[in-house]
């Protein structure tokens, strides 16, 4: 049986190393005790905090982007160096500082070329989440049909492609009537994505996780669901004690 993901996103939430430190001690200590463990965790740091300095990373490390500049910290020449193997592209919150899925796409190629794991983030607005579950298949196709343009052979190219669903309404709270805990509002557009990716342009058996405003009150109930292959957690994984009760509760 495949194991589900579980990746963490520290965003800018982490503000030492000490904290860092902390955080991956937990990690490891949760690797080390549970065995075999029923979940791979993937911890994904701010570029500050990947290089292996006072402390021990987890075995399996990502990063929050990458980029196509070969001189930047976050160059896959510098990314393998720090020994990360997953890379977090599209992330919503690089979409509205304005990187377009031109980009998105060509960071892809780009992680492909260099064998990196890629978690492509997608998700819609409260706008559209509004107009019915039609838009928002519609608006998510576009960014996936955008995302994976003209990559010849993607099949056999992609072979560790992650999609994040990670619906921008639950990510904010923007209303009190629009929240993340109950799965039900997520799954159809889950299924929807795995139907679109196994269609005669793609078949690809992929990966879907959520990331939407996860905390140890919800994971349970996101994680029981077998169309839903793990989760990416933000803000939660940065807080030990709340972090704590996420392992446990898993």
């Amino acid at each position: 049986m495949t194991k589900k993901l579980i990746i963490t996103n520290w965003k800018d939430y982490v503000q030492s190393p000490k904290q860092a430190e902390e955080l991956f001690r937990l990690v490891q200590n949760y690797s080390g005790t549970i065995n075999p463990t029923p979940y791979t965790l993937i911890t994904c740091p701010s570029l500050q905090y990947l290089p292996a300095t006072g402390y021990q990373p987890p075995a399996n490390l990502g990063a929050q982007n990458i980029s196509l500049d070969n001189s930047s910290g976050l160059s896959p020449k510098n990314l393998k160096k720090l020994k990360v193997k997953y890379v977090i592209i599209g992330h919503s919150s690089k979409r509205a500082q304005g990187e377009t899925d031109n980009i998105i796409n060509k960071k892809i190629k780009l992680a492909i070329k260099e064998k990196l794991k890629i978690i492509l983030c997608v998700g819609e607005p409260l706008d559209i989440r509004r107009q019915g579950l039609k838009a928002v298949k519609k608006f998510i196709a576009g960014q996936l049909k955008k995302d994976l343009k003209k990559i010849l052979n993607l099949k056999s190219k992609i072979l560790n492609l992650i999609i994040a669903y990670e619906p921008i309404w639950a990510i904010t709270s923007q209303t009190a009537t629009e929240t993340a805990d109950d799965p039900q509002k997520s799954i159809e557009i889950i299924k929807f994505i795995k139907e679109y990716l196994q269609t005669t342009n793609y078949k690809l058996q992929t990966k879907i996780i959520y990331g939407g405003s996860i905390n140890s009150k919800n994971i349970s109930a996101f994680l029981s669901y077998p169309e839903i292959n793990g989760v990416l957690i933000g803000h939660a994984s940065t807080q030990k004690t709340e972090f704590l009760k996420i392992l446990k509760n898993i």
